[in-house]
């Protein structure tokens, strides 16, 4: 009689740890609830040995069988656990049963994902297309005149404005310079009257654009609302 650990079995027979654990809960492999142990002459385990070589996934060389050392028995009295009965495969059909309904399973699983797969690239394109059609309706309504490209127009107003800014600035300089010359007025005084005017100026040209950009917010929100 050979003794084996897991390790040792999983190497012998060419399986994962999961793979022998789930064949051990099936009953296929029946291992030594006390020692944890695995025997090769056991009748299930010959039988399990038998297919996996058979099948020709255990043609690795067999490791040394473990040797079985004695535990120190604790002094503490332990509650013995009831043993959990397992169902034992008797034959070959049990477990060629096992398998087939492990790969079926295996392929549903595929299936699955890959539907699930499918549905997601449908909704993605159909979401991509629904969004190049609103761009191309909304280029096709720009170059027939339906939609006010509004982006440019602030920038154009503010310009403008700043224009005639500049130009009252430059007019109310001569005409200070003029006033100051002939009354005599210091060039202390100029300046300050200088900044009065500049500070009006100023406060009047955001006054106005602000008044501008509501009036075509307004003329924006009427052309659209008569569109619809």
């Amino acid at each position: 009689m050979a003794l084996y650990t897991r390790i040792e079995f999983c190497q012998k027979c060419n399986l994962t740890s999961g793979n022998l654990s789930n064949y051990i809960k099936r009953g296929q492999v029946v291992i030594n609830d006390a020692t944890q142990l695995i025997d090769d002459k056991q009748p299930t385990n010959i039988l399990f040995v038998n297919r996996r070589i058979g099948k020709g996934t255990a043609n690795a060389p067999a490791p040394e069988p473990a040797t079985l050392t004695p535990k120190k028995r604790s002094t503490r009295s332990r509650k013995k656990a009831k043993p959990k009965k397992k169902k034992i495969a008797t034959n070959r059909d049990d477990f060629e049963e096992d398998e087939m309904s492990e790969e079926i399973e295996a392929e549903d699983d595929i299936a699955k994902s890959i539907i699930e797969s499918e549905v997601k690239l449908k909704k993605f394109k159909a979401h991509n297309a629904e969004l190049d059609n609103l761009l191309k309706q909304q280029e096709l309504d720009k170059k027939l005149g339906k939609v006010i490209p509004s982006e440019p127009i602030i920038p154009v107003i503010k310009q403008h404005n700043m224009a005639i800014l500049t130009a009252m600035k430059n007019a109310f300089e001569a005409i200070l310079a003029e006033i100051c010359h002939k009354y005599e007025i210091s060039s202390e005084d100029m300046a300050a009257y200088r900044g009065v005017i500049y500070h009006k100026c100023n406060h009047a040209m955001d006054e106005a654009l602000e008044m501008s950009e509501k009036g075509l917010a307004d003329v924006l929100d009427a052309y659209i609302t008569i569109k619809k």
